[in-house]
């Protein structure tokens, strides 16, 4: 039997892997269509596919979050679940699809009319996916989930490919789109998340109950793609474009560097909503022991990173782009933060407390305009890098506080010790400036092991100790 820990990783890695393939195919595919194509056919295409990506986030109006972290307590009932949460998903695809598709006839040109409609088309399958997805995660069962999603975006891929060498249209592309998606819900519906769907199952008072949390979900969902984007909304706006290249640069950076606290959020959000139904106890110690080691290990990471990310960056992007490494210097230690608070932010709605979730969401966003607005003007890209870790800053503290009404967090005993840790590694790496780069990065690594073997904190490192805290769905909770 696989150990908890070893589930949590293996999902860690598949949600990575899935990320990273599923972007490196998007990359590959629009480096090859530029070749072969004038950009107005890129332009038309990349519009599709953004409502492509786009819509596949709205079928259950934000609900996915509650599907999983239903489907991941003991004792769920996924056939049920899964019935309840697809006739929503239906019944909303289907208006929006129709307006997708009136809406694009209005918007846009004529030769993309016939594509807008196979776009609204796949909506009721993108509604499939996302419940049998989420079934899974819930169940934690990560691999099949970037097993189907990654095959079906490397399925995509190279039918377009095909079809672009041999000189197909917008409409074909689309038909291919559509296809491939139509396939992996049939694999879902055999083998995966969608396995055990029969309408016979559903419950008419568990979609009432669904329906009346749709406006806080779908709230989350909305606050959340806003306070992603604010800082390339607002800049051009009050600094310019010129500080907006600068910035867009180093964010892709901080873009890539994000998928490990996402995936590391995907990964653990199962385990957590099921354990956080055991003991009080229990739930308090692994909490601890998650953010010690999000802190512990991102902020030294945070630090090598800050500290000799400009030579390889310069060689990638070249001089012109000088101005950008700040940015990246400033953005990389948001990400530990971003780690710290997907992980409280999944603690907050395992406990069904996704109303504190939202204020959470909507003060950093406030707060977050107030910030952007008052920095770009002066400091151009840098202060956009400082408004977004301040904009986070802000969100982690609001939601540590209001996360202590249901766990007693020690948080000063969690924060201190790697900040020391930290400290020591900043002090060599600051005044080891003139040293070479491999004598700095050995004076950083001493100071992180000497420091945190100083301060006990190299025993928490040890498998076992996380292990004790994340028992195996089949083991009791609180079982070692």
């Amino acid at each position: 039997m696989m150990s908890g820990m070893g589930q949590v990783l293996i999902n860690v890695v598949s949600a990575t892997a899935m990320r990273v393939i599923s972007a490196a195919l998007s990359f590959a595919f629009f480096v090859i269509i530029a070749r072969q194509r004038d950009p107005a056919f890129v332009g038309a295409f990349s519009t599709i596919f953004t409502l492509f990506a786009f819509s596949q986030m709205l079928p259950l109006l934000g609900l996915h979050l509650s599907l999983v972290r239903d489907a991941a307590r003991p004792g769920a009932d996924i056939a049920t679940l899964a019935a309840n949460a697809l006739i929503i998903g239906l019944v909303a695809t289907a208006g929006m699809g129709v307006m997708l598709g009136l809406v694009g006839e209005t918007l846009y040109p004529q030769d993309i009319h016939a594509s807008l409609w196979l776009v609204a088309a796949c909506l009721p399958f993108h509604a499939s996916m996302l419940v049998g997805d989420s079934m899974l995660i819930g169940r934690e069962r990560l691999a099949l989930v970037a097993l189907i999603n990654g095959g079906e975006s490397l399925l995509r891929v190279s039918g377009w490919i095909v079809i672009v060498i041999l000189g197909g249209g917008l409409t074909a592309l689309s038909m291919w789109m559509f296809a491939a998606r139509v396939l992996a819900v049939g694999i879902h519906r055999n083998w995966g998340g969608l396995h055990h769907l029969s309408f016979r199952t559903v419950s008419w008072a568990g979609i009432t109950a669904h329906l009346r949390t749709i406006p806080v979900f779908l709230g989350i969902a909305l606050a959340a793609a806003i306070i992603a984007r604010l800082d390339s909304l607002l800049l051009p706006l009050v600094g310019g474009l010129e500080a907006l290249a600068i910035y867009m640069v180093a964010f892709k950076v901080y873009e890539a560097a994000l998928m490990v606290p996402q995936s590391l959020s995907m990964a653990l959000f199962p385990t957590i909503a099921r354990l956080q139904a055991g003991p009080a106890d229990a739930f308090t110690a692994l909490m601890s022991q998650l953010l010690g080691l999000t802190l512990l290990l991102g902020l030294p990471c945070a630090l090598l990173v800050a500290a000799f990310v400009d030579g390889p960056f310069l060689l990638v992007f070249g001089q012109g782009y000088a101005d950008s490494v700040i940015v990246i210097r400033v953005l990389i230690f948001a990400t530990v933060l971003v780690a710290a608070d997907q992980i409280m932010s999944a603690a907050m709605l395992a406990a069904k407390h996704q109303n504190l979730d939202l204020a959470v969401l909507v003060t950093a966003g406030i707060g977050g305009v107030i910030l952007l607005m008052t920095l770009i003007p002066v400091y151009g890209h840098l202060g956009a890098a400082v408004g977004v870790l301040s904009m986070i800053s802000l969100q982690v503290t609001v939601r540590s506080t209001l996360l202590r009404r249901s766990i007693r967090l020690d948080y000063l005993h969690i924060v201190w010790p790697p900040a020391l840790v930290a400290g020591a590694m900043a002090v060599v790496l600051v005044t080891g400036q003139s040293w070479p780069w491999n004598w700095r990065l050995l004076g950083a690594s001493a100071a992180f092991l000497f420091t945190a073997w100083a301060l006990g904190q190299l025993k928490t490192l040890h498998p076992a100790r996380l292990q004790s805290l994340l028992p195996s769905r089949h083991a009791p909770a609180g079982a070692a």
